[in-house]
């Protein structure tokens, strides 16, 4: 984060994307393949919304559940992590407190922005509501992740399927 100007660098596969909130896009940059695309943050709200309305109408109980995704939320003093579980999906969110206030804001509008994007370059993934709804989380709490676990049990069979992931920050 940088004059209003967000920057996100990833080693493997070697790419950044900026978002520049003022101007309304992201830049995608494909350093190994010499590409840059831009994308107008109008067409990623544009589709998502869209997208919200096909998932609650979906045949799969999961997919509409993503569409309106609901958790319960659980704070773990010891640990210092934010837990939202569902039947569905568990986020286990290590947390930091900034000494700036204002980044959790700004970290919101990026993260939110992101996971939109994301459902809209990888359509196969998850819409991005739930993520929406760690990102609301955290910013009550007027929180950053420092470690994201997310577990998804995406269908109900025994035994249970379960598939996890892990982000940091």
């Amino acid at each position: 984060f940088l004059n209003g100007v967000v920057y996100d660098f990833m080693e493997k596969p070697q790419e950044a994307i900026v978002l520049e909130p003022e101007l309304g896009r992201f830049t995608l940059l494909n350093m190994a393949r010499r590409i840059r695309t831009e994308l107008p943050v109008s067409e990623v709200t544009d589709l998502i919304d869209g997208l919200r309305e096909r998932a609650a109408r979906h045949e799969s109980s999961f997919v509409q559940f993503l569409a309106e995704p609901e958790f319960m939320e659980k704070f773990d003093l010891a640990s210092s992590a934010l837990i939202l579980d569902s039947p569905w999906i568990t986020y286990r969110v290590d947390l930091t407190m900034p000494d700036d206030p204002s980044i959790v804001e700004d970290y919101r509008a990026f993260a939110d922005l992101y996971c939109q994007m994301n459902a809209m370059l990888n359509p196969s993934q998850a819409p991005p509501f739930a993520r929406m709804q760690l990102n609301a989380a955290l910013a009550k709490r007027g929180a950053l992740p420092t470690t994201v676990h997310l577990t998804l049990r995406p269908k109900r069979t025994f035994p249970p399927t379960r598939i996890t992931l892990r982000s940091e920050h």
